[in-house]
């Protein structure tokens, strides 16, 4: 690939000026870069397509903001299976980030919150510049997102402070608690990332994706299992504090299962579900409509 940017939806993916490492730009300015389910899987589809490549991937985001988090545009329209996907997709989204055979970075010009922060933090460098704030809501809203791994970033202490205030953090404070791990001008940020991967050279691709591995901690099983509140009564606590209270708990199904997915855990049980749920929704919705007659 050259440097000329192909885009998949609403992002952006192509190459730094040197050709030193690979990029995916979210481009939603109007939005701060919030995630919608079309980024997400944009996000997905481009990182996917990067890593046979072997080098780095740097994540940006378009205009002031690094990413904004959950787009919550439409949430009183969608139902409990839409929303336990969109949760499952964010979240395959960052456990591939973490736990990618290459080199991440996180290109931070401006606020990351929510699973915008997490992203920022799921990859193995965080170049932030001046204008970086994070900030993680998701307990806020029922969601342990990211919270293991926040942990490992800054330590129990700092994480758990960080998540009980849901207090916003500015880049000095982020780069003194390892959130950043570098700190210059938003200009710089590009050039940031061509100095740190230019100190890689030398080292194979295949002992980089070792050391790694050995630097990170697998817990992707519990983290998807842990990821959203799935009883009756917490999945309608959940909807109400989305805006749609009046939704109502459900059916002894998907209780079932979703109690299921929390004692089994694991990726694929979860996102399974997670479709499972959203078909069935598809099906309820369409056996709903009023019928038409044949011509």
């Amino acid at each position: 690939m050259d440097g000329t940017p192909l885009r998949q939806g609403p992002v952006r993916a192509g190459s730094a000026a040197a050709g030193a490492f690979r990029t995916l730009t979210i481009d939603r300015p109007e939005k701060a870069n919030a995630l919608d389910a079309a980024t997400v899987d944009a996000l997905l589809a481009g990182f996917e397509a990067a890593l046979p490549d072997g080098r780095p991937i740097a994540f940006m985001g378009e205009g002031k903001a690094f990413c904004g988090g959950f787009d919550f545009t439409g949430v009183e329209e969608q139902s409990q299976g839409d929303l336990l996907l969109r949760f499952v997709r964010i979240e395959t989204l960052l456990q591939a980030v973490r736990h990618a055979p290459v080199v991440t970075i996180a290109l931070v010009g401006g606020a990351a919150f929510g699973a915008g922060a997490d992203l920022a933090a799921s990859c193995a460098y965080r170049i932030g510049s001046r204008e970086a704030r994070f900030r993680f809501p998701g307990f806020r809203f029922g969601v342990a997102r990211g919270t293991r791994h926040l942990a490992r970033v800054v330590g129990p202490d700092a994480a758990r402070a960080i998540l009980l205030e849901n207090r916003t953090i500015g880049a000095e404070e982020a780069l003194s608690l390892g959130l950043l791990t570098h700190l210059v001008e938003r200009s710089e940020l590009e050039a940031e990332a061509e100095k740190i991967v230019a100190a890689h050279r030398g080292l194979p691709a295949q002992t980089a994706e070792r050391l790694l591995a050995l630097t990170g901690a697998d817990t992707r099983d519990a983290d998807m299992a842990d990821l959203v509140p799935v009883g009756p009564a917490q999945l309608a606590a959940l909807m109400a504090l989305l805006g749609d209270s009046d939704e109502q708990p459900p059916s002894a199904l998907e209780a079932f299962l979703m109690q299921l997915a929390v004692i089994a855990g694991g990726l694929l049980l979860m996102a399974a579900l997670a479709y499972l749920l959203h078909w069935l929704d598809r099906g309820d919705r369409h056996a709903a409509a009023p019928a038409h007659a044949s011509p």
